[in-house]
């Protein structure tokens, strides 16, 4: 296998780039990074002052464990909050009464996937379906308090409307 000659750049820097230019075949490459190695047009190195610097060996790092996710990433628990603002206006904006969010919020501070925050009044529901933030504060819409809603786990709602009877009134 023959010997690849690279590039013999010359560096210089352009505010937060890197201007790389050969000074054997005049190549030219522009990046962030300090160090640039390309094969050379011209592989002949008769004619060269100084030697391409050798590649450098960069040390082997140990892989790194990941961490187990408690509950879904933001963005799962934006795309299931979005979802569940869009169900709650196609159903007319209605909320459920303060008894219905209290006996859900009851099930969800009971329940296996709830991670209480430390002020100990609030958490969220760790489950990868949810990840719905529970508080019982009225300035803060939340699942709870929308009837068009339901636990992934089906432990509460939808809360179905009363329909009116027709019994001929």
């Amino acid at each position: 296998m023959a010997k690849v000659i690279f590039c013999n750049m010359e560096t210089t820097k352009h505010g937060t780039n890197y201007r790389h230019i050969c000074k054997r075949c005049g190549k030219r490459h522009v990046n962030g990074n300090p160090t640039y190695y390309t094969p050379c047009k011209i592989q002949d190195t008769s004619n060269d002052i100084e030697p391409a610097p050798p590649k450098p060996v960069l040390p082997k790092i140990p892989p790194v464990e990941l961490q187990a996710l408690d509950g879904p990433n933001i963005l799962a628990k934006a795309v299931h909050f979005t979802q569940a603002i869009m169900r709650h206006v196609a159903g007319g904006m209605n909320l459920c009464s303060e008894e219905q969010i209290q006996k859900r919020s009851e099930i969800c501070f009971g329940c296996e996937f709830f991670r209480k925050n430390p002020d100990g009044e609030s958490g969220v529901c760790a489950h990868l379906g949810c990840g719905c933030n529970i508080n019982l504060r009225p300035e803060m819409l939340n699942k709870l308090a929308m009837p068009t809603e339901k636990c992934p786990m089906d432990k509460w709602g939808p809360e179905l409307p009363i329909e009116p009877t027709n019994d001929g009134v």
